[in-house]
This record gives C-alpha cells, sequence and structure tokens, in this order.
C-alpha cells in the first residue's frame, strides 16, 4: 500500500544508519514487489485500518506525502481492497498498542499475525493470534466506512504540500 518513494522514505529513517545500499534497495524492491499481488486477477481482499494520526504525520517531501495519501485512495477503489480510518473520537480502543497484520487463510493454514518490530519481525500464531483477532474487531467496529474514509483522505491532500 506504499508509493516507492514512500516505501524508501520509510526504510531509511528507521534503518539507513545500521544498512548498506544494497540492502536498503533490496528491502525497497521487496516492498514494491509484494504489492504485485493485490493486483492479480485472483487476489486476496485486504482490509486496513489506518489510524486517523497517521493523516497528521507527513513522511518525506509534500510531494511524496501527498503521492502517497493519492495512492490509497486509488487503491481504495479496487474491489479487493478496503481502507478505512479509525477516528481520533473512536478512543479508547484496543488496539492502541500498536500496528499488526493478521492473515486468514484457508484451511488447513491456521490464522497468523504479522508485527513488525524495532526488533525484528515476529510472527504470531494460535492461541496468542486470538488476542489480536478481538483487538481487530474492536477496531473494526470503531472505524469509519470506506467513504468517509476516502473523504478523510482527499481533505488532506486540499492542503498545501
Amino acid at each position: 500500500m506504499q508509493t516507492r518513494d514512500y516505501a524508501e522514505e520509510l526504510v531509511r529513517s528507521a534503518d539507513e544508519a545500521t544498512a548498506s545500499e544494497d540492502q536498503i534497495k533490496r528491502w525497497i524492491d521487496l516492498r514494491m514487489d509484494r504489492q504485485q499481488i493485490l493486483l492479480s486477477d485472483d487476489a486476496p481482499r485486504l482490509s486496513v485500518i489506518l489510524d486517523e494520526s497517521i493523516l497528521y504525520r507527513s513522511i518525506g517531501s509534500g510531494e511524496v506525502w501527498h503521492g502517497q495519501l493519492r495512492h490509497l485512495v486509488e487503491q481504495g477503489q479496487r474491489d479487493n481492497i478496503d481502507i478505512r480510518i479509525l477516528p481520533f473520537t473512536a478512543a479508547p480502543h484496543r488496539g492502541h498498542k500498536g500496528g499488526f497484520m493478521l492473515f486468514e487463510m484457508p484451511d488447513p493454514y491456521p490464522k497468523v499475525a504479522h508485527l513488525d518490530t524495532h526488533a525484528g519481525q515476529l510472527f504470531i500464531e494460535e492461541p496468542a493470534v486470538l488476542r489480536l483477532t478481538e483487538v481487530w474487531k474492536d477496531i473494526d467496529m470503531k472505524a469509519v466506512d470506506h467513504e468517509e474514509s476516502t473523504r478523510l483522505i482527499l481533505r488532506h491532500l486540499e492542503e498545501p504540500k
């Protein structure tokens, strides 16, 4: 769900001091390649809930940030992608400890969660993944619908770069 420029800003800000230029480029390429699955004919369904605070935390130049916001709006138009915003007014909510990805796959595969941390990537399986499923249910109920989320993102695109 990231543009190349936005992904580069994120990777460099987190890892530039400890990673080689080649490694940084590989990580950015990996992020871009991973997104291709969302464009395939048998693309999986992706539901994303973003905290409203991300709309106020620009990454990179105004051009990079606006490009990322436009990309979110464009991707949200796809049938298999749902992007919603968890508004400030949704507090308190169970997702305050940080972001995660929840993968629901067909049987016989178990539900798995992924957390990206400063110490590395973590994969969580049952039974602990059940707690994250409950967190998802809570923020899913409190996030605004797709149309209102798109309006919120577009409102930030109207601001000067």
